[in-house]
């Protein structure tokens, strides 16, 4: 994420991610970003989580700097450190600890009685919203999403459904920009790729769908 922005909402999101869980940079100048929203999302930790470019920092550092005054709260952060992060968020040593009714054959809900069932901000199991998915997808393809109108400016809302190999492998990929703790100031170095969402998706499930 970079130069700031308004009322971004990432909320109800199952990622099995590779790189970073956010990467906030900027182009010239570091502009905050405001009435940001991270709430309910089962995510990896991995390196950094939330890592803030140009020596700002991780987790609640770089939250205070790019995303002032944010909610962040009810994330199931797999193998985050608490100290890392604002308080009222979940951190499950592994992705076994989560509670997936079938990690193995991707079926991502939670399993009843597992700790993050009904443990979000709205009362819902943390993760994808698996009953509003299948009343947004009924009578439509099971690989796919089917898109309905945003309830804010940005919202993000990541499900781990299948997709035929041919589908995943045609699917143009949007990158983000990577971490690189150690970069400097100079915008000109070199960073090799961390990884994507798209790419831990498309490994995982075999394909992805957004609202």
């Amino acid at each position: 994420m970079a130069d700031g922005g308004s009322d971004i909402v990432v909320d109800h999101n199952t990622v099995l991610q590779s790189g970073n869980i956010i990467t906030a940079t900027y182009s010239s100048a570091l502009v905050p970003a405001s009435s940001f929203v991270f709430t309910n999302n089962i995510v990896s930790n991995n390196q950094y989580g939330v890592f803030g470019d140009y020596g700002v920092g991780i987790g609640t550092t770089a939250i205070s700097a790019y995303f002032p005054g944010s909610s962040f709260a009810r994330n199931a952060i797999v193998g985050g450190l608490a100290s890392n992060f604002p308080d009222n968020n979940y951190f499950p040593s592994s992705l076994a600890a989560v509670g997936f009714v079938d990690r193995a054959n991707h079926n991502y809900a939670l399993a009843p009685g597992t700790p993050y069932v009904r443990a979000g901000t709205d009362g819902k199991d943390v993760g994808v919203d698996f009953t509003a998915m299948a009343a947004a997808t009924a009578g439509s393809s099971p690989a796919r999403l089917a898109p309905s109108a945003p309830s804010s400016l940005s919202v993000a809302r990541w499900a781990l459904v299948p997709a035929s190999a041919g589908e995943a492998a045609g699917r143009e990929r949007r990158r983000a920009r990577p971490a690189c703790p150690d970069r400097g100031r100079d915008r000109r170095s070199a960073c090799p790729m961390r990884g994507t969402v798209e790419d831990a998706l498309a490994g995982a499930a075999g394909g992805h769908a957004q609202t």
